[in-house]
């Protein structure tokens, strides 16, 4: 019980840090692509 408890705290934790890298790396690349468009559409 206690370890399978372990098991899913961690798991959340990794889920966490996967998807705040990934979603970091989108808003980046995203920003960037918007920051060109509306330079140009400007």
């Amino acid at each position: 019980m206690q370890s399978s408890q372990k098991l899913s705290q961690a798991g959340n934790c990794l889920l966490f840090a996967g998807g705040y890298y990934i979603l970091s790396f989108l808003n980046k690349h995203e920003f960037e692509v918007v920051r060109k468009g509306s330079m140009r559409g400007n």
